[in-house]
């Protein structure tokens, strides 16, 4: 016998009074039945981390899964803020453009009519 708990058991039968070969069998039964416990224990134990490693994969599985998604989706969006961000540069640099375009016509249209009243105020006397 290997347990101290059955030597235990055994003296303590023994001490009260039980015959020494019954407290023996008592206690190598009270071993049996306790490595026998321990045996089903560590398979319950070794079943249950096996349950919760493949559950462990499961979720780590379905992370990954939705990180991709996640993933996918933020590149989508910052395609579309690309492609948006170059639209609306088009647009200002359309816009500056035909604004600048625009002001060079005014600033033309008000030189020309400048010079055309320095022409006439040199060329054509008041009429008093």
């Amino acid at each position: 016998m290997k347990s101290t708990n059955a030597l235990d058991w055994a003296n303590n039968l023994e001490t009260s009074g039980m015959p020494s070969e019954q407290a023996r069998e008592i206690a190598k039964i009270f071993h049996q039945s306790h490595e026998i416990l321990m045996e089903n224990m560590r398979e319950m134990f070794v079943q249950q981390e096996t349950r919760l490693e493949a559950k462990l994969e499961s979720v780590e599985t379905r992370l990954e899964a939705k990180l991709e998604s996640v993933d996918a989706k933020l590149e989508s969006l910052e395609t579309r803020l690309e492609t948006g961000l170059e639209s609306v540069e088009a647009r200002l640099d359309a816009r500056i453009a035909t604004t600048a375009r625009n002001q060079t016509y005014w600033l033309t249209a008000i030189v020309v009519a400048l010079c055309s009243i320095l022409v006439a105020a040199r060329y054509f006397p008041p009429i008093s």
